[in-house]
């Protein structure tokens, strides 16, 4: 990857654009889009989580907490514990599903990128990291995420030097 500034999200864009096979990412509209049609067709499974055509509303909702459950690495619904029920398997089902169509469709969204980047980057051949990635500076990352973590980890298995830098002050809004 050449110099540049930019996220871990945008890194792992980045480096699925020069890596990827195959592997497309899609954006917002057309994940959501695909977990339409999942829930279409499998509503028959889902009479807890869908009574009619899935609202713009609906769908967003269900797109967060993927999001939420995917970049936090949550073990969802056993995180439940004894609160799990019917509903949390149905939600835990429609994740599968969305999950197992980005798969068979080579595709990744704005959260599993970051799954797929920590996945090749683990799996590059011995010589190989060096050529990609030497020096990473990381800058600001107050309170990564779990996923987000773990890509950094990746990133500093694999690089020759790493800084990461907090900002601090005397203001402690800073």
């Amino acid at each position: 990857v050449p110099d540049q500034i930019c996220t871990l999200d945008g890194l792992a864009a980045t480096l699925l654009s020069h890596y990827g096979k195959g592997v497309r990412i899609v954006d917002d509209t057309t994940a959501r889009i695909i977990l339409s049609d999942i829930l279409y067709q499998h509503q028959d499974e889902l009479p807890l989580i869908l009574h009619h055509t899935p609202s713009a509303k609906t769908l967003q909702e269900i797109q967060t907490l993927i999001s939420v459950i995917l970049r936090r690495e949550i073990k969802y619904p056993d995180c439940l514990e004894e609160l799990q029920g019917e509903k949390s398997e149905q939600i835990a089902t429609v994740i599968h599903l969305y999950r197992k169509r980005l798969n068979d469709s080579s595709l990744v969204d704005a959260d599993t990128v970051l799954e797929w980047a920590c996945g090749f980057l683990r799996d590059l051949p011995e010589g190989q990291a060096e050529k990609i990635m030497r020096n990473v500076i990381f800058y600001g990352l107050f309170e990564p995420l779990p996923l987000e973590k773990k890509l950094i980890r990746q990133i500093l298995h694999i690089t020759q030097s790493t800084e990461y830098y907090l900002p601090a002050g005397d203001d402690p809004a800073v």
